[in-house]
């Protein structure tokens, strides 16, 4: 056998596999992200991480159940486990927010309170987003680990609100609530309450 091809056979067997993972990585992050993926993206990272564009298809097959196909595009549909996962550092992060509230309240009023769901009163000037990108300052009324409740002066049912609490000069807190419930308390004020839905992060 001449040498050329010993050294041709040798090459190829030596050949790096495909690093599917490294693919699957970048192209589940961005479907994450914007929630589907386009054919063409799929073949374009391929391609940059010097793979066979052509197979694509292979690596939709790899990718399986993550991906559904819908008029030309794959959309990113997370298992069960993994939005499990989230759901419970999500509320992992909720409750830790709602802790240190409550702990503030007790330090600062000096007392210990022991109510249903470790509600404490606390009245704290704090700002909120509204869905139509419109700022209105509130009270707090009280918060517990399972929500919080507002005072201002409109009825806000309903909304998904950003609400943003400074308890000192560089301490910060902003978080999603979802009003469940209204009343007016007298004319031209109401007291809303929701639960906190997720910890923005802040700088």
């Amino acid at each position: 056998m001449a040498a050329s091809q010993v050294l041709r056979q040798s090459a190829r067997k030596r050949k790096p596999q495909p690093d599917w993972e490294t693919v699957q990585t970048a192209l589940m992050r961005r479907a994450e992200s914007r929630g589907y993926l386009l054919p063409d993206e799929i073949r374009e990272e391929l391609k940059r991480h010097g793979l066979d564009s052509r197979r694509w298809r292979d690596w939709v097959r790899r990718a399986g159940n993550l991906l559904t196909y819908n008029r030309g595009r794959y959309y990113y549909t997370p298992s069960l486990q993994a939005s499990r996962l989230r759901e419970e550092e999500r509320q992992l992060h909720v409750r830790a927010l709602l802790q240190v509230l409550l702990q503030v309240c007790k330090r600062t009023q000096n007392r210990e309170e022991r109510r249903a769901a470790d509600r404490i009163e606390v009245i704290w000037p704090v700002t909120l987003i509204l869905e139509d990108g419109t700022a209105h300052r509130a009270l707090t009324r009280d918060i517990s680990v399972s929500g919080i409740r507002f005072l201002s002066n409109r009825s806000l049912l309903g909304q998904k609100l950003i609400a943003r609490l400074s308890l000192g000069e560089r301490e910060e807190h902003a978080f999603s609530v979802r009003i469940l419930w209204t009343c007016e308390v007298a004319d031209g004020l109401y007291e809303n309450g929701g639960s906190v839905l997720e910890v923005i992060r802040t700088k």
